[in-house]
Parts: C-alpha cells; structure tokens; sequence
C-alpha cells in the first residue's frame, strides 16, 4: 500500500431539534490501487485524554468498514474531534494516515461544525525499520535481523516471512520477538516487520535471495503494499 494520503471531508450534522447528541457522518476521497482491500477508520472525541497526551491510544480505534468511504460517529456531542483514516491492501499493509479535526458547537437547535483554529492531534505512528546480516546468499542461507524500530515508542514486534512459492497472504514463518534469525529456501522470500505502539501499526519490507549457484541480487523496500 503506497503513502497516498485519502483526503478527509467532515459532514454537517444531522439536525433533531435541541437533542444534546447527534450523528457525525465522516466521508473521504477513495483510495484508487488496485490492491485496495479497505479502510480504517480510528478518532478521539471531546474527553480524548490525546488532546493533551498526544500519544496515548484513541478514543475509538481501528474500526474496518470495507470499502466504504463513510463512517458516522453515533450519539456524539459537543466539543472537538480528531478523525484519522488509513487504507489497507490485501496484505494488510495500511497508507500513511489522514489526519482531520474540528469542533461541533450548538448554536440554538443548530449544530454547527467548524474547523477554525482546530488541529488534530500528532497520530504518534511508529515507525518500523530493521537491518539484515544478508539479503543474498546460497543456500542454504541464515539471516538475522535486527529490530532498529524507536521512533514514537513501539513496544511489540511481529516478523512474517513469506516464500516465493506462497501464494496466499499467510505467512510462511512467524516470530514476536524483537528480533529474527531464520533460514532461508532457495528463491525470494519477503520479510515484513510489523510494530505496534498504543495508537496503531507500521511496517517495512526486506526482499532475500537466496540461489543455488552463482549468481545473486539484493534490495529492500520501505512502506506499503510490496512497498514502494
């Protein structure tokens, strides 16, 4: 999934009357890869501690909606919101996030949303990085690689290797622990690295080449689908 930002719109309210809640209806631009298997969509209301703790977890977090481009907040209030939405691809690797806020405020029996003077909390991603003691090799080849994940505090791992032959999204090996060592079949295999903090996920891919005679290639990819 490349880092193609999903731009977020804001709807106004529903109007009924002088109720004290009220539905938010959250729409966005659709995100158009061909490997697009859904959104994300996670946001902090008005009793969000993130207001002044940017980086702890989200008043509602991660919820899937498929491939709609809509999400209602139900029974909301008064006060300031932060929405965050990410697409994912069948891989479930998600796009960099879409940040949007703003503040409901009742004026008589109206509710009125306003983005003035409002910005929406950092979404304090990590961000996943690792270093490899060999990308290429002859079989049969071992690999140890080294979590370097320390930007926004991720605090669990999870390794997945996928060889050439796999043809589904499963992954052929799985550790989580914060770093791996694993030998490799002859042919590419992927590495993805996946870390969580209290907000959400980020990963990064490595390729492995691993050949039974001369003859071998090397490469990495950063963020996204296979990434770019």
């Amino acid at each position: 999934m490349k880092h193609t930002l999903i731009a977020a719109v804001i709807m106004y309210s529903l109007y009924i009357g002088a109720a004290l809640a009220f539905d938010l209806k959250i729409t966005w631009d659709a995100n158009t890869e061909e490997d697009l298997a859904g959104y994300n969509v996670s946001y902090d209301g008005p009793a969000s501690g993130r207001w002044a703790t940017p980086c702890s977890a989200y008043t509602v977090s991660s919820l899937g909606v498929g491939y709609n481009t809509t999400y209602t907040i139900e029974g909301a209030t008064v006060g300031t919101y932060g929405i965050y939405i990410r697409a994912y691809d069948t891989m479930g690797n998600m796009s960099d996030c879409t940040a949007y806020a703003g503040s409901v405020y009742l004026d008589g029996e109206t509710y009125t949303w306003s983005t003035e003077g409002v910005d929406a909390p950092d979404d304090c991603l990590p961000v996943a990085l690792f270093v490899c003691s060999s990308t290429t090799g002859l079989n049969p080849l071992t690999v140890t690689c080294t979590n370097q994940s320390t930007e926004n505090s991720p605090d669990t791992w999870e390794w997945a290797v996928f060889y050439e032959t796999n043809e589904t999204t499963t992954p052929d090996h799985t550790v989580t622990t914060k770093n791996m060592s694993h030998t490799f079949p002859v042919g590419t295999s992927a590495i993805r690295l996946r870390v969580w903090n209290d907000t959400w996920f980020d990963d990064y891919w490595k390729y492995i080449y691993v050949t039974s005679f001369g003859g071998i290639r090397s490469g990495s990819i950063r963020n996204g689908g296979l990434r770019p």
